[in-house]
């Protein structure tokens, strides 16, 4: 006797076999379908919170593209991600003209990154913290700082004048460069 069951207790789903009276166990893509669970569960959550405040949900017609120059044309082997971060990339370049990636991603990219001076003046002084900068890697491969989140006058110079030494590669999408936004932080401490 051979049969076939599926079984899914909240997670994956499992694909259950049967033959001489064993239970062979196969595992398919936990990925996808627990991405999926999440997927639905939002969408709950989200119906929910909208009946809430009396409202219901609407369909929109897809938005037509900005004059000017039109968004890189987008395919499915864009990007080495799972769909969901593809299409999250492909949704931020369309509506932001580029992707977010957190520190660490962003430092991989960087193909020289001196690190940030300690001034002398500053290091006499005892100031010593956190600067944190916004930095952006534009499609030429320089990077920017656009904007300081945090930290004193004196290190956020030294740390802005190490990034605008930097050089990195940028996102490709289509074949086109992409501009990559991300947070740098340089901890300037004083020896013990």
């Amino acid at each position: 006797m051979h049969a076939v069951a599926s079984l899914n207790g909240g997670g994956a789903l499992l694909k259950l076999h049967t033959a001489g009276g064993k239970i062979q166990l196969q595992y398919l893509d936990a990925q996808v379908a627990y991405r999926q669970s999440l997927q639905e569960e939002q969408k709950q959550r989200l119906a929910e919170r909208l009946s809430d405040y009396g409202l219901t949900q609407i369909s929109l017609p897809p938005l037509a593209a900005p004059p000017g120059n039109p968004p890189p044309a987008f395919f499915p082997n864009d990007f080495k991600d799972d769909w969901f971060d593809s299409t999250k990339k492909r949704m931020e370049v369309i509506f932001m003209g580029s992707i977010h990636e957190d520190e660490e991603e962003f430092k991989r990219r960087l193909t020289y990154a001196p690190p940030a001076d300690y001034p002398l003046l500053a290091r006499k002084a005892g100031v010593h913290g956190l600067v944190v900068l916004q930095v952006r890697l534009k499609v030429d491969g320089s990077v920017y700082v656009e904007k300081v989140l945090k930290g004193e006058p004196s290190l956020v110079d030294a740390a802005t004048f190490a990034v605008q030494k930097w050089r990195g590669k940028p996102e490709q999408v289509a074949g086109k460069n992409v501009e990559v936004l991300s947070t740098v932080s340089f901890n300037f401490s004083l020896p013990k």
